[in-house]
């Protein structure tokens, strides 16, 4: 049962993981599209509103 936890511990940390390096590169285009950081952060917060 331990081992269980630790492993979907690890899942969970790994899919974190991989939603801030989507983020990340998310932004870096979008600022390369000539968005301004504003505009950027409006569309991330909205993104997380529908994936909540």
């Amino acid at each position: 049962m331990k081992k269980l936890k630790m492993f979907l511990d690890e899942k969970d940390k790994c899919k974190k993981m991989k939603d801030v390096i989507l983020r990340e590169k998310l932004r870096k285009y979008l600022l390369s599209k000539g968005e301004t950081k504003d505009e950027i952060n409006n569309m991330l917060r909205q993104i997380d509103f529908v994936l909540l």
